[in-house]
């Protein structure tokens, strides 16, 4: 399980960069695509926290400048890879007791939790597919398989 989760934030990484490429490259990102590209960084930063039980300093639709996304992207990815090379196998069962921003209790298996982080991140990058129509033609390809054929397997 913890090489399937590597795989899944290693795909992370690189999904959420391609769409940071795109970001940089533009001389004024909308807000709204700022806003969209902070939300998945931050999300995932606030999940992490919850999962270690430890109070996060960000907030989940905080806004960061183009030239911050890479550098807090990948710091963030790195501390859930580490956190996962940390686990057992067994740890990945253990239900985690947390608090939502909403002040919601509830308790949710470890690989539960991993799932959501992953697939919020892909249904707010469709959403900036759609934001992104509006300035760029250009839109990456960052379907989980082509991670798997063309990026993985040539490493």
């Amino acid at each position: 399980m913890k090489e399937k989760f590597t795989d899944i934030f290693d795909y992370e990484l690189w999904a959420n960069n391609e769409f940071i490429n795109i970001i940089e490259s533009m001389d004024s990102p909308p807000d709204n695509i700022l806003n969209l590209m902070s939300h998945i960084i931050n999300a995932q930063v606030v999940w992490l926290c919850r999962i270690k039980n430890v109070n996060s300093n960000t907030e989940v639709w905080q806004k960061y400048s183009k030239d911050d996304l890479r550098k807090i992207h990948t710091l963030s990815i790195n501390n859930i890879l580490k956190f996962i090379n940390d686990l057992g196998e067994e740890e990945f069962e253990k239900n985690i007791e947390y608090e939502n921003s909403k002040g919601e209790k509830f308790s949710t298996r470890l690989k539960d939790i991993l799932i959501h982080m992953s697939h919020h991140s892909a249904y707010h990058r469709g959403q900036l597919v759609l934001q992104l129509k509006s300035v760029n033609t250009n839109f990456p390809y960052t379907d989980y398989i082509h991670f798997i054929r063309k990026i993985k397997q040539n490493n």
